[in-house]
């Protein structure tokens, strides 16, 4: 016969029972987690954030061509790409080396776009709260001096590169216009003729690159950024967050606490009251007498032993012919549950008929917690015991 207890999921009562057993283990791993979150908040440097706003503002327009009838093709680009590259710009090293020449030093930080709108926020790190504050405000007076500089050259260039290419195309037509009132032959005249016509084409089609360059610089001057809100020295650190390190560390406490109690407990097969004994025991745990010593070995007694009696643990059905050999189990509190088995194996082999076990706990072991463990399994282990004697 095999005394290892039958594996099964565990029930409602036995997970409480761990709960209680290790309920100092699951506090301590828990305790430690915060002692340790909250050290290492208190040893981390503070740092500040502040945060200022600048505001984009896109006109998407078309824009109208100066001759009639005319429209120049307008530059309909997605609002969200524009603000996701105005915050590239802004982040850009070129913006950066020009905060922290305003500012005196270098700058730390993020800009992100809210979502479906045109505001930037320059969010700064800094180690004292004005420190943060005029980082912030550095950043967006350098993004928005960068984004008018590259605004500014950008239609400069352009306007200059169009101008030449006018100018070299007005000096060829005029000197072609010379040379046909000088009368030439009819076949240069007829050269002429056609190379100024080339000519006339391709000063139109600068002229119409010119229009829609101004019209892009009108757009682009409705296209301006702006600071709308300075930002201000923040009243309190950002970093540690000693709150919110302190409750992840009692949730992250809790679930390890959790695990390593029930490692504990599946480790630990000591034998402490009737549910141990009932679970490292696959015989009915009839009950805890205190008129047995808790000291000495696991040992057997009759089923109708006077101790078991006065105790009233007994088996509550009597022995009936024949089963005289019916004896009981008991367990010295503090017993290995391993050692148990093997002795109750040991005891089957040798013949002997044992009924169920009983925690020995002791006269001056004795306590409500014993008393309890009696009051809650007697009966039911009661009725599995007469159950064996009556097989």
């Amino acid at each position: 016969m095999s005394f290892e207890p039958a594996a099964g999921s565990r029930r409602l009562r036995d997970h409480i029972g761990v709960l209680r057993r290790r309920a100092l283990v699951v506090a301590a791993v828990t305790l430690a987690a915060a002692l340790v979150a909250l050290g290492l908040s208190l040893t981390q440097p503070r740092r500040y954030t502040a945060t200022a706003q600048v505001l984009f503002q896109q006109d998407t327009a078309t824009v109208q061509d100066p001759r009639p009838d005319q429209i120049v093709d307008s530059k309909r680009l997605d609002p969200v790409r524009v603000m996701q590259n105005e915050a590239r710009l802004a982040s850009s090293e070129l913006v950066r080396e020009r905060a922290r020449d305003l500012l005196g030093q270098p700058v730390s930080g993020s800009v992100t776009n809210v979502r479906d709108s045109d505001v930037l926020l320059f969010s700064a790190n800094a180690s004292t709260p004005e420190g943060a504050a005029s980082a912030a405000n550095a950043w967006a007076d350098a993004y928005t001096a960068v984004r008018a500089d590259l605004s500014a050259s950008r239609t400069t260039a352009s306007s200059s590169a169009i101008a030449a290419q006018l100018d070299a195309i007005d000096s060829r037509v005029a000197a072609i216009d010379r040379e046909l009132d000088a009368g030439p032959d009819a076949e240069r005249a007829a050269a002429l003729d056609a190379e100024r016509a080339a000519l006339i084409d391709q000063r139109a089609a600068w002229v119409r690159q010119q229009q829609v360059l101004a019209a892009d610089t009108a757009l682009a001057s409705t296209n301006e950024a702006r600071v709308i809100d300075r930002a201000d020295p923040p009243r309190h650190p950002s970093q540690p967050a000693t709150l919110r390190n302190l409750v992840l560390a009692v949730l992250v406490g809790l679930v390890l606490g959790l695990a390593t109690a029930y490692a504990v407990d599946e480790l630990d097969d000591a034998i402490r009251n009737v549910d141990d004994l009932a679970r490292a025991l696959a015989l009915p745990a009839i009950g805890a007498a205190s008129t047995l010593p808790a000291s000495g070995d696991v040992r057997i007694v009759p089923a109708d032993d006077p101790a078991l009696v006065e105790a009233g643990v007994a088996p509550l059905a009597p022995p009936e012919a024949g089963t005289g050999r019916a004896q009981v189990l008991v367990v010295p509190r503090g017993s290995r549950g391993r050692q148990v088995r093997e002795r109750a194996t040991a005891l089957d082999r040798l013949g002997v008929h044992l009924v169920g076990a009983v925690l020995a706990v002791g006269e001056q072991d004795a306590s409500a917690d014993s008393t309890s463990d009696l009051e809650r399994s007697r009966h039911l282990a009661s009725q599995a015991t007469s159950e064996q004697l009556r097989a």
